[in-house]
């Protein structure tokens, strides 16, 4: 929700913010390389996961990613 709250505002580069960057491994658009970007814009990056899949891998089967983003707010909250 801060990325939302912040993304737009003048003079807000960087987020001191924990940020992981999800895509689809065959996603020609936004794979891993462009989600890498990401990094630039927090203090915090945790890094790119994949998941099989292109653009809207997450409407096959959303638990793994449902999983990954859980474990991370554990790790960044406990």
């Amino acid at each position: 929700l801060e990325v939302a709250e912040r993304w737009l505002r003048p003079g807000v580069e960087v987020l001191p913010v924990p940020v992981t960057a999800f895509c689809g491994s065959a996603d020609a658009v936004a794979g891993a390389a462009a989600m890498r970007w990401w990094a630039r814009h927090t203090t915090r990056f945790l890094g790119v996961r994949e998941f099989p899949g292109r653009h809207f891998y997450l409407r096959d089967d959303p638990a793994p990613v449902v999983a990954a983003a859980v474990a991370d707010v554990r790790l960044v909250v406990e």
